[in-house]
């Protein structure tokens, strides 16, 4: 699997820098967010946690943007008395749709696919009124393709610098797994 993801990388990588030499302009940035189980296995387990992702755009054409995404998103345990986590690492490449606005602020549009790199814990506590008779924990990893919508905005705070803030459903095609919504809030710098 890893080298599956070095060769994505890897053109990914060759496919954007054979591109900027005729025309477009790249765009590397950060995002923060929060992160919210909805159906599935995860929302009836795991709690709202947060994410992190990186980013790279290439503006292809006034309205069109190719874009890769390379994430970390955690959620918590539901209930108390139970040590229990998720996270997954989304590798994502896709493209996003800029609506044409004759103000600053610039809407958009797009999805993303690619592969999410999930693992699970849990840590059930035995006990009764304060004492402890053991504990076990059970964890699993797995590597599922994903589909991710999204809508969100820009907005420049400089020549170079743009708010990115966008929302996105994180759909893993694992059986039973679910969706994770994100709210995400960052900027973009160009290069």
């Amino acid at each position: 699997m890893k080298k599956l993801v070095s060769v994505l990388f890897i053109v990914l990588a060759l496919g954007v820098s054979l591109n900027a030499q005729t025309s477009g302009q790249m765009r590397i940035g950060g995002q923060v967010g929060i992160a919210i189980p909805m159906g599935g296995d995860i929302s009836n387990a795991y709690s709202t946690g947060f994410n992190i992702n990186g980013l790279f755009i290439y503006h292809l054409q006034p309205q069109i943007d190719l874009t890769g995404h390379i994430g970390y998103i955690r959620l918590g345990a539901k209930e108390s008395g139970v040590d229990a986590h998720f996270s997954t690492v989304p590798f994502l490449v896709g493209a996003r749709y800029n609506f044409p606005t004759s103000s600053s602020f610039a809407p958009y549009a797009g999805a993303e696919l690619g592969l999410f790199f999930s693992s699970s814990s849990v840590t059930v506590n035995y006990g009764f009124e304060g004492f402890g008779f053991g504990s076990q924990t059970v964890s699993a990893s797995s590597t599922d393709f994903g589909f991710v919508p999204a809508a969100g905005f820009t907005y420049p705070l400089t020549p170079s610098l743009l708010l990115d803030v966008n929302a996105k459903f994180n759909i893993i095609a694992a059986s039973g797994a679910g969706t994770i919504f994100g709210i995400n809030a960052g900027v973009t710098y160009g290069l």
